[in-house]
């Protein structure tokens, strides 16, 4: 599966759906690899700034069997850090949430 990268304003998104653990691991590599590209084209990221929110946008049979516990979910940003789960994103004016509800 493919991720989707959308670029505004100098921030820049990814998404990906994660519908098995190995789902996870590609968005980890996928991760690695953007911070290995911006290594090579001299170009920094922020990892403070890293932020993750997981929902479910449908409920398929491999995702009610992914065990939702810590540590199926955490990602590391390039300087090893943890990127910790948000509950809420602000994007565009638009605020997110993890239950999949936004507001303005």
């Amino acid at each position: 599966k493919q991720w989707y990268q959308r670029r505004v304003r100098g921030i820049t998104r990814f998404r990906k759906a994660i519908e098995l653990l190995i789902d996870k691991d590609s968005l980890q590599e996928d991760l690695d690899n953007i911070a290995d590209w911006s290594i090579r084209n001299n170009m920094q990221l922020h990892g403070e700034k890293f932020e993750v929110m997981n929902y479910k946008l449908n409920s398929t049979k491999g995702m009610r069997s992914l065990p939702f516990t810590k540590q199926f979910y955490l990602y590391t940003a390039p300087s090893g850090d943890i990127i910790d789960p948000v509950e809420f994103v602000k994007d565009l004016g638009v605020l997110l949430a993890s239950d999949a509800s936004w507001s303005l």
